[in-house]
């Protein structure tokens, strides 16, 4: 097999490339931003550009990491993501294959996280794994014996959309009580500023917030608390109905830290069901915004790391 693979991570504000070798080290990346997010036509002609311009003769294949629900058998885009619109239906992987001579894998952006951590981050040598991405939502992979779970119409994993407060406040997908409603940045900076109305904030993030909890803000440690709490709820049911080695937390709110899954880890052990010989490891991820790219180039590869 050919030592280098091409991952490609496609995102509503950009589209990345990267040239990764099989013991998972980048060495080569390309980012192209854009403000409004290209349709399916025009983003194939740009990853074919993306794709030429890293330049390496002798590939394995390109692994793709693809926002929506995806049919990883056919290489096509089932349903459109929030975030990127004019992809439903579209077939990636047989322009793709024709440009390039090369065999052609895609998967769920959040899955391929999953499977990057999985094979060269923080859960390498771990057999099954659940990973969560915190940032303006939440997203999940699930690794089961080596596997990546897809579900009956690859539409497993969708951790963000979890049921965990009845009459909650309203997710992106417009039910009350998500997950995603109460932990990801979006809610975070949300419920800071509901409760700060008298400051009159308007520009503040996720990080902010956490930094001002560092500092002692008791409005903003109450809002750090309050979602730590509803994470650990949603880890611990998924620990109860999956029972994994390892719990990782990635994207942008996991950077914050100890203040973070300190409540995290508490709250987790408070509602896991006690079992003499389950001990589940809650990790920050390892790959930070290069999960996808890693997770997409390690399919390709067939890397599972396993023990």
């Amino acid at each position: 097999m050919n030592s280098f693979a091409i991952g490609i991570d496609l995102g509503g504000t950009h589209l990345s490339s990267a040239l990764v070798n099989q013991s998972g080290q980048i060495k080569r990346k390309k980012t192209v931003s854009f403000t409004k997010a290209p349709d399916g036509k025009q983003g194939i002609l740009l990853i074919k550009r993306l794709v030429k311009s890293i330049n390496c003769k002798s590939i394995a294949g390109i692994g793709l990491a693809v926002p929506g629900c995806v049919d990883t058998d056919k290489g096509i885009v089932l349903a459109d993501s929030p975030n990127l619109i004019g992809w439903r239906g579209i077939n990636i992987k047989k322009p793709l294959e024709k440009e390039f001579k090369v065999s052609v894998v895609m998967d769920n952006d959040a899955n391929l996280a999953a499977w990057g951590e999985k094979c060269w981050g923080a859960g390498k040598k771990v057999r099954n794994l659940i990973c969560l991405t915190l940032g303006t939502g939440v997203g999940g992979g699930i690794i089961i014996d080596n596997k990546i779970y897809r579900g009956s119409h690859f539409y497993a994993a969708e951790i963000g959309h979890m049921m965990v407060k009845a009459e909650g406040p309203v997710c992106s997908c417009t039910r009350r009580g998500h997950l995603e409603a109460l932990v990801s940045a979006t809610a975070i900076v949300r419920d800071y500023k509901k409760l700060k109305i008298q400051f009159n904030i308007k520009n503040i993030s996720a990080k902010d917030v956490f930094n001002a909890a560092r500092k002692g803000d008791n409005i903003a440690r109450h809002v750090v608390s309050e979602a730590a709490r509803y994470l650990g709820l949603g880890v611990a049911s998924l620990i109860n109905v999956f029972d994994p080695e390892m719990v990782v937390i990635g994207g942008g709110v996991a950077n914050a830290g100890d203040i973070l899954f300190r409540p995290l880890r508490k709250a987790v052990q408070d509602g896991v069901m006690r079992h003499a010989f389950r001990k589940p490891k809650v990790l920050p991820a390892k790959l930070g915004e290069n999960a996808g790219l890693l997770g997409a180039a390690a399919l390709v590869f067939g890397v599972k790391n396993a023990s």
